[in-house]
């Protein structure tokens, strides 16, 4: 009897394994995969995007790439795609996605009117979302909700206080680094100093959160220090959402210090969401105070939001949205600024003639004064690196999209950009806008390999003068530039959803590289025997998470001599 049940189950087993290897035969070999024309295939294990794809170590002879497929083929991925166009179909599970590098496709997936839309369930946005809906993750009615809310606490009082806060972290840190009095420093890992320097500016611009360069783990009375708690919060976002609560009862030291971390900001943005609300009512009550002056007096984007939600009434941010907004802005101002900043100095350190052309225009507009806020749009030499570093390293590499209905997409051949061919996308379809393809891309930005910030001054925009210190807000921008000009980067997305804090980031690296540039230069701390080009090989070889990053960039300041 026992044998018969057996190979019942056996049988069956068996029948559900040839049915599955069928049906993946004709979804990889015979599917359309919500397209109408025949491109070019990659056919890999799992889907980029996938849990697969990161858990499992790398195989380049199975095709395994891991989420960094687009990186690590980035010389090649296109040869074979006329229309700068692929699908990448999983082998063993999962759907099939199309890539595009084409800078024609990226203006109509991501413009205004598009029918493609952020997935809500998708890999990452989720993540983002662990408190609630926020501006980066939501989507649709409830996207434009967050955004219009958000959008005016990105202004020109935001920005200047990013430029000085920037100064004076600046400052903090090479005094209590010991740099004040000396010539040359120790080895400086360059990225911590680059994520201490961009949570700072995030915390203290942000939500109003005092930082100091030096301060203990452990508070007096031994809980964990401010800074340590929005170090943890800001880096462990994918941890926090995905590791099961349950596994925070086994006391393991990790997990402990996350809950800590998590319930610490929680709480604490509940106490200053009170605490900004008390000090608005006393701010709306007083006699001839008007609206205009009440928002002048915001200077922290958590102080804005806080104002907003006592303006709006019932289309306003819950508590929680609003804290949800607070994580995302943390996590993704921390992210792309620390990682391009990062990759910049590195860069920077083996390009020493472009380290000096970059030097020569920051003497040139300040002479012997000190960087201002009105400096910003003289210091274009400084914006083209920071815009040059993001291109080379694109933080946010993969921008997913989906096709709310069926729709086409209209590209140029790269063989004859003369002749434009359709291809139709059906409802459903997963769309990646590859920014690592474009960045790469010869015919849009040649020798693509080479760190070269003068590319991007040949053709210097004349209105482009005051976009960044003007009354406009955050979703103002002008992208009507080829994609290899100061006006028309793409490196922050496109469209409705660009990143909203793309002016605080600019505003924040060059004010940081500014003050750097003029006092120090930077050199490559290199192993015996080792070159420049091998030590970028070892060192700002990226690896690929939510977004791209860096381990140790060890490099070294030199005082210059005057």
């Amino acid at each position: 009897m026992a044998s018969n049940h057996l190979t019942t189950f056996l049988s069956f087993s068996v029948i559900l394994f040839i049915s599955y290897v069928a049906k993946r035969i004709y979804e990889v070999y015979f599917s359309t995969h919500g397209v109408n024309k025949e491109l070019p295939r990659l056919i890999t294990p799992f889907p980029s995007l996938s849990f697969p794809s990161v858990a499992i170590p790398l195989v380049p002879s199975l095709n395994h790439y891991g989420i960094c497929v687009t990186w690590k083929n980035r010389k090649s991925l296109y040869s074979n795609a006329p229309l700068k166009t692929f699908v990448q179909t999983p082998l063993i599970y999962g759907e099939s996605f199309v890539y595009t590098s084409s800078v024609a496709a990226f203006r109509q997936v991501y413009g205004l009117n598009s029918v493609f839309e952020k997935d809500p369930n998708s890999t990452g946005n989720s993540d983002i979302c662990l408190f609630g809906p926020n501006v980066i993750g939501a989507v649709g009615e409830d996207w434009k909700r967050h955004r219009r809310i958000a959008a005016p606490s990105f202004n020109r009082n935001t920005y200047r206080a990013v430029w000085d806060t920037t100064t004076k972290v600046y400052e903090d840190m090479v005094a209590n680094e010991g740099w004040e009095t000396i010539h040359r420093t120790g080895i400086v890992k360059a990225n911590m100093i680059t994520h201490k320097l961009a949570l700072f500016i995030i915390a203290s611009v942000g939500f109003g959160l005092p930082m100091a360069w030096e301060e203990p783990i452990k508070t007096d009375k031994g809980k964990m220090s401010l800074q340590s708690m929005i170090f943890e919060v800001s880096t462990h976002v994918i941890e926090r959402a995905r590791i099961p609560s349950l596994l925070y009862v086994s006391g393991h030291p990790a997990l402990k210090r996350l809950e800590e971390a998590y319930s610490t900001f929680d709480r604490l943005m509940h106490e200053r969401i009170k605490e900004r609300e008390e000090e608005l009512i006393v701010l709306r009550s007083t006699p001839g105070v008007t609206d205009e002056e009440i928002a002048d007096t915001m200077r922290d984007v958590f102080g804005c939001l806080v104002n907003a939600r006592m303006s709006e009434g019932k289309l306003s941010m819950s508590d929680e949205e609003i804290i949800s907004n607070c994580l995302a802005f943390m996590f993704a101002g921390h992210e792309t600024t620390a990682n391009t900043l990062a990759g910049a100095l590195g860069l920077l350190a083996i390009y020493p003639e472009t380290q000096d052309f970059i030097f020569r225009e920051i003497k040139d507009v300040l002479g012997n004064r000190e960087p201002a806020f009105e400096d910003y749009d003289a210091l274009v030499a400084v914006q083209a690196c920071f815009f040059e570093a993001l291109r080379i390293y694109p933080v946010s590499f993969l921008m997913l999209r989906h096709a709310t209905e069926d729709t086409m997409l209209n590209i140029p051949r790269t063989d004859d950009p003369s002749v434009v061919e359709t291809i139709r996308i059906k409802k459903g379809t997963n769309l990646v806008g590859d920014l690592v393809g474009l960045s790469y891309d010869p015919q849009v930005f040649p020798d693509p390999e080479e760190f070269n910030p003068r590319r991007w001054l040949e053709k210097i925009p004349a209105t482009s003068a005051g976009s960044s210190l003007d009354q406009r807000q955050a979703d103002e921008v002008n992208l009507s530039g080829s994609a290899s000009t100061l006006d028309g980067f793409l490196g922050f997305s496109f469209g409705p959803r660009t990143c909203i804090g793309h002016k605080f980031a600019k505003i924040e690296t060059v004010c940081f590289l500014a003050n750097l540039l003029r006092s120090w230069r930077i050199e490559p701390v290199l192993e015996d025997g080792e070159t420049n080009a091998e030590w970028r090989a070892r060192v700002l070889e990226p690896h690929f998470g939510l977004t791209l990053m860096f381990d140790d960039v060890p490099v070294r300041f030199v005082r210059r001599s005057n």
